[in-house]
């Protein structure tokens, strides 16, 4: 690419305060990353990134490109042998710790987004299975390369973008970047109006952040950007460094993101590299021995510490211990990552269409090949030993495998009585039921089915995820991931509604729901599915009243134990090449159920209401306040989730049920 517009030329040297930056920012996620409450908004650090790379990367293109010196196939080839040596090394790790440490299914899933890493699309597949700070995020050991997808993205349209805006704008490319920042910019608050999840793994809604660093190359002519040396400098850097430390101390979870907010850390980082060199004191800080030396490791240091962090937590360590042991193995891999994988293949002399082959095409070819054989094999199960694999068929095998569920379950209409129809025969019942509510009535079908065949009662059945059964929602709307399921939700409860009350035939409602989600005891503020404080309640007995008005039974199940968070799959990993021996079991005290909330409003619409009854199906599972996660050696509850019972843990419960009653 050559290029005769006729403007300034571009000059980038080496700058030890851009590294020192680089060091500031890996150190910053890497804080976030272990949890520590103080630095909740250390993720900025991703975004100091991005602006880093928009100088770094366009100060070199730009002089190369006025130069006539540019190609892309070189550009190219030297991305692929500095970035994918390592990152296929840390992807290799992932596999053999999820062979040791894991689940088939986390395996599989590590393979499947490994194949998306190295087609650069990992952003996207992580948008569309796992968010950023989802709960199960902690179980997803290259989650954080999402950020390198789109640093690659970047790179990919980067050449070209520049190309044509150097030769087709001339000295006006700074504006024409101004308004590729705009649009990136208005995209982004849009799109998080819309889908957080999909806002934040989005490229083109992230683009405005390399913007700026590529706005500072641009305008650094021959290298003197704010070259001359004033206090004025360092006033500008601490100023920039401080609105970073307000973004780190002050920003966490649920600050909506990017957007607006990402504004502050990308020109806070922008200001920094803009006043660096004039600096007289600030500078020295990034320019020093340490922070060099971590800048240069900053992307080894990136790509370890999350699987670190990730094969850390299973050993339960406490905090201070697990930080400081994440950050030093995290240290030594990427030092000697750094030195024996990135440093020689970076600068070896290779022809640029070979190394693209190698270095892009031979990582690419292995992921698929290891995604096929994933494929066809079961998850590769086959890698684990045998008590591990009978305990996990049994774990992820639940009532939703089952062919009945295609038919009965998730339907936003009602359900057809003469297909999803549980207990007694249709023709031989003595009375008719309707089992309404979210996963955690659907887990009860074994039971109704049982309850049914015992009383001869016919259950039809009509469950949705996460919509409870109320005749109306919320008036507020919840969170934004959650407002069209809600909205679905709302109109499909009124359908089923208006069924029940037309249908006089039916004599008993079953309701079942994960209480606690809808329950808010503590705010006036909109939970995550709009009710406020005691509004759930008020719905709920607004809708058991309406069922009982009309002579209809109601009768509540109070939902099961959720263990805590760190017991999912104890089983599994009791049986591991490197067992856990945890102790699988948990005390009713522990569990994540919210139940001493929500009871008191079960037990309220028994007061208020005749002909209304609750099955303790909460304390089924327990004996003596203790749960157990097993029965007769075989898991209860769903493999990787806390509260939902796998098939055999729902076949099990009325039993388990029954005991305690006549107990």
């Amino acid at each position: 690419m050559n290029n005769n517009s006729g403007g300034v030329m571009y000059n980038f040297t080496y700058r030890y305060d851009v590294d020192g930056m680089r060091a500031l920012a890996v150190l910053l996620v890497m804080l976030c990353h272990a949890g520590l409450s103080f630095a909740s908004g250390g993720y900025v650090g991703v975004d100091i990134f991005f602006t880093i790379s928009g100088f770094v990367v366009t100060s070199i293109i730009a002089k190369q490109i006025e130069s006539g010196q540019f190609s892309i196939l070189a550009f190219y080839a030297k991305r692929a042998k500095r970035l994918m040596p390592s990152l296929l090394v840390v992807c290799f790790f992932v596999v053999l710790v999820s062979v040791l440490f894991a689940t088939p299914d986390r395996l599989y899933a590590n393979i499947k987004n490994i194949a998306s890493i190295f087609v650069f699309l990992s952003n996207y597949y992580q948008a569309n299975n796992v968010g950023y700070f989802a709960a199960e995020a902690d179980e997803v050991p290259l989650l954080h390369i999402w950020s390198l997808s789109v640093e690659e993205q970047f790179y990919l349209f980067l050449p070209l973008a520049l190309y044509l805006a150097i030769r087709f704008f001339g000295r006006h490319v700074v504006s024409f970047m101004a308004a590729v920042f705009t649009a990136s910019l208005a995209w982004a608050v849009f799109s998080l109006s819309r889908d957080v999840g999909g806002a934040y793994f989005s490229f083109f809604g992230r683009v405005y952040e390399f913007v700026p660093g590529v706005m500072l190359a641009l305008l650094n002519v021959h290298g003197r950007l704010l070259a001359r040396k004033s206090v004025v400098n360092d006033m500008a850097m601490f100023f920039g460094l401080a609105c970073l430390a307000f973004c780190v101390l002050s920003f966490d979870k649920n600050t909506p993101f990017p957007g607006l907010y990402a504004l502050l850390p990308v020109f806070s980082a922008a200001l920094c590299i803009c006043v660096a060199p004039g600096s007289l004191v600030v500078k020295n800080i990034f320019t020093s021995r340490i922070m060099t030396h971590l800048g240069r490791l900053s992307y080894c240091l990136y790509l370890w510490h999350w699987p670190v962090y990730f094969l850390l937590r299973r050993f339960d360590i406490a905090i201070p211990v697990f930080v400081i042991s994440g950050f030093v193995v995290s240290y030594l891999l990427a030092y000697i990552t750094y030195r024996f994988v990135e440093t020689p293949l970076r600068y070896m002399v290779m022809p640029n269409i070979r190394a693209i082959l190698v270095f892009l095409g031979s990582p690419l070819l292995l992921s698929m090949v290891l995604l096929l054989v994933a494929k066809s094999t079961n998850e590769m199960s086959f890698l684990y030993p045998n008590q591990m694999k009978k305990l996990y068929d049994s774990a992820k095998s639940t009532v939703w495998d089952l062919p009945r569920a295609e038919k009965c379950w998730g339907k936003t209409e009602v359900t057809d009585p003469q297909l999803c129809n549980v207990g007694a025969p249709l023709q031989q019942a003595k009375q008719k039921g309707f089992l309404w509510g979210d996963s955690h009535a659907y887990q009860m079908i074994e039971f109704v089915d049982r309850i049914g065949k015992d009383h001869g009662i016919a259950v039809q059945d009509a469950t949705y995820s996460t919509c409870p059964p109320l005749r109306e929602m919320a008036v507020l709307p919840g969170d934004i991931a959650l407002r069209e399921t809600d909205k679905v939700c709302a109109r499909r409860n009124k359908k089923i509604m208006h069924y029940l009350l037309s249908h006089p035939e039916i004599n008993i409602v079953y309701l079942s729901a994960a209480w606690s989600a809808y329950n808010n005891v503590d705010s006036n503020l909109p939970g995550p599915h709009g009710f406020v404080r005691d509004e759930f309640a008020a719905r709920l007995a607004d809708t058991v009243g309406s069922l009982v008005k009309t002579g209809k039974q109601v009768v509540l199940f109070n939902d099961i134990p959720y263990m805590p968070k760190r017991l999912v799959n104890c089983d599994l990993y009791n049986n591991l090449y490197f067992p856990h021996r945890k102790e699988c079991s948990f005390s009713l005290k522990e569990s994540i159920a919210g139940y001493d909330e929500f009871m008191p409003v079960l037990n309220d619409l028994v007061g208020k209401f005749p002909h209304v009854q609750v099955l303790d199906t909460y304390h089924a599972l327990c004996k003596s306040g203790q749960c157990a996660l097993s029965l007769n050696g075989v898991p209860l509850y769903r493999n990787g989730d806390y509260g939902h019972l796998n098939l055999n843990g729902s076949r099990v419960l009325y039993d388990q049920y029954l005991k305690r009653s006549l107990n």
